[in-house]
Formats: structure tokens, sequence, C-alpha cells
């Protein structure tokens, strides 16, 4: 299975969905930060990066140009419940930062396990 890093600033939901996606068998990583993301995607290799948009200090836009810039080619899936996900411009500009995939915050647990099987295989 995928090594998945999970990037967000709250505790609660990066719990929730490293509890989740280890029991579908993947291994997982945590970041609270865009700092701490870049920091982990530098020390190992990681197959698929959850990543929320809004955080304090380094935003998700800016971790995924960094990350896009300075490190592997990582397929990142950008996380939101504060920007409209599901709009035409955002996903043209997710997908202009790289991302491989969008998800709209509160997310159905099959739809995040579909996405990362999709990227992990």
């Amino acid at each position: 299975m995928a090594h998945i890093l999970v990037v967000d600033d709250e505790d609660q939901i990066r719990g929730l969905l490293k509890e989740a996606l280890t029991r579908r068998g993947h291994s997982v990583s945590e970041a609270a930060s865009g700092e701490e993301a870049l920091s982990a995607l530098r020390g190992g290799s990681v197959d698929v990066m959850l990543l929320d948009v809004m955080m304090p200090g380094m935003g998700g836009v800016e971790t995924i140009m960094k990350a896009q810039q300075e490190l592997q080619d990582v397929r990142t899936v950008i996380m939101s419940g504060r920007i409209d996900t599901d709009s035409e411009a955002f996903q043209r500009i997710a997908k202009q930062f790289g991302a491989a995939g969008v998800l709209a915050k509160p997310f159905e647990l099959q739809e995040l396990f579909v996405l990362v099987d999709s990227l992990a295989g």
C-alpha cells in the first residue's frame, strides 16, 4: 500500500484521516503545517500528500508550490472546508499548482479511499 502524508493544522482531522487510512492498509505520516510537510517530504518517500489549503503560516498553495519546485513530484490532494472547491476556477488553479485531486470538507471516507487508491496505484 501507499505511504500517505496528511497535512492539516487540525489535530482531530489528522487523527481521523490517519486512523481511516491505516485501517485501509496504508502507512501514514502527519504534519501540522506546510513547513512540517516539506520536512517530511525531504525526509522520505511519500506517495500521496493530503493537504489542507487554509493553514496558519505556510498555507496549502505555498506548500504545494514549494514541494513541486524543490522535491519529488508528489501526488497531492487538496482539501478545504472554506473554499468552493467545486468551482471551475478553483479546480483549474488547483491543477495549475500540481494538485492531482480536490476534496471538499467534510467528505465521505469512501470518496477519499477512491481518490487515494487511484493515485497510489
